[in-house]
C-alpha cells in the first residue's frame, strides 16, 4: 500500500472515531445510571444532547428519568415547600437542594453549602429527628456529652442550646491527670476545686459564645468560632493576677503552679482539641440550624 493510501486510510479511521464519539455523546445509547438521579425525583441532571426531541423523549422513557439542562426551579420537580434550586459550586449547573436537613449528612461541607445557599437563613423549622427542642437538663442531640444548661431565644428561629465547654469527659479526666488541667472541670479547669481561684477563671462564658457561634448561620466558618473562643478564654486568663499561685493536691502530693500560666495552657489545649476534632460538632450544628433558603 502506498504512503498516500495509508494516509487516506488513517484519515478515514479518524473520521469514524470522531463520529463514534459524537454519537456516544449525542445519541440515545447512554445510560441514566451514569448520572444518578436526585433522591426520589428520578431526575437526570446530565448535560446530554440528542438528534431531535423525539430521541430525547425515547431516552427519558426508556431510562424512566427526566433530563433537565436548564433551571430546575422552573420545573415541576422542585417541591417549593421543602426544596430550592441552587447553583452547583463546581459545575455551575443548577441543582435541587433540601431547604432543611432533617437527617445528618456525614458528607456535609460547610464551605460548599454556604456558597451555594445564597439565601441561607436561621432555621424556623419545628423540632425533628435531627434537632430536638432545647430543654435545660436534656441533651441537645443524642451524640452530645453534656445536657443543655441554658436556652436562649432567637426570635422566631430555632432557640440557641447552650451546654458550655464541650471537652469530652474522658479528655477532661486525662487532662487533669496529666497536669494540663488543674481540676477535672470542663468549664473551669483552673479554679474549680480546693485552693483554686474560683469563678474568675471560668471559661463558661467563652464556651457559651462559642456554642452560639456554631449555631449561627453566617459566613463565619469553624476556625473563626474556635479562634474567637480562644481569644475570649485568654482574656479571662489575663485577668488573673500575674503572681497568683494555686496550691492543690496532685499525684505526688501538694503542688503549686502559676494560675495565669495554667489557665493559658488549658485554653490553648482546648482550642487545639477543637481545631483537630471539632468539625463533626460544627457540621452537626450547621445542619441543625441553617436553612438553605
Amino acid at each position: 500500500m502506498s504512503k498516500l493510501l495509508c494516509f487516506k486510510a488513517a484519515i478515514a479511521w479518524m473520521v469514524v472515531l470522531i463520529a463514534s464519539a459524537s454519537w456516544a455523546q449525542c445519541g440515545v445509547t447512554q445510560d441514566c445510571s451514569l448520572f444518578p438521579p436526585a433522591p426520589t425525583l428520578n431526575v437526570c441532571t446530565a448535560n446530554l444532547c440528542f438528534r431531535n426531541a423525539e430521541a430525547r423523549r425515547e431516552y427519558e422513557q426508556r431510562n424512566n428519568c427526566t433530563i433537565f439542562d436548564g433551571d430546575l426551579c422552573a420545573s415541576r420537580v422542585v417541591n417549593s415547600a421543602t426544596q430550592c434550586c441552587v447553583m452547583d459550586s463546581v459545575t455551575q449547573i443548577s441543582k435541587i437542594q433540601q431547604k432543611q436537613y432533617t437527617k445528618l449528612n456525614k458528607k456535609f461541607n460547610w464551605d460548599i453549602y454556604s456558597k451555594e445557599c445564597t439565601k441561607m437563613q436561621q432555621s424556623q423549622a419545628k423540632p425533628d429527628e435531627l434537632w430536638a427542642q432545647c430543654k435545660v437538663g436534656q441533651k441537645h442531640s443524642a451524640n452530645d456529652d453534656y445536657p443543655v444548661v441554658h436556652v436562649e431565644q432567637n426570635g422566631s428561629a430555632r432557640t440557641y442550646c447552650i451546654d458550655g465547654c464541650s471537652t469530652p469527659p474522658e479528655i477532661v479526666k486525662l487532662s487533669a491527670f496529666s497536669g494540663i488541667f488543674i481540676y477535672a472541670d470542663r468549664n473551669n479547669p483552673t479554679g474549680a476545686g480546693p485552693g483554686g481561684i474560683g469563678n474568675s477563671s471560668s471559661f463558661f462564658g467563652a464556651c457559651s459564645s462559642h456554642d452560639k457561634c456554631y449555631q449561627t448561620c453566617i459566613a463565619n466558618d469553624q476556625s473563626v468560632c474556635d479562634n474567637n473562643m480562644l481569644s475570649d478564654m485568654q482574656v479571662v486568663c489575663n485577668g488573673i493576677p500575674a503572681d497568683h499561685e494555686t496550691t492543690f493536691k496532685g499525684l505526688l502530693g501538694e503542688n503549686s503552679v502559676n494560675t495565669r500560666h495554667a489557665c493559658l495552657l488549658a485554653a490553648e489545649k482546648m482550642h487545639t482539641g477543637l481545631r483537630k476534632f471539632g468539625s463533626s460538632a460544627f457540621n452537626l450544628r450547621r445542619q441543625q440550624y441553617c436553612q438553605c433558603c
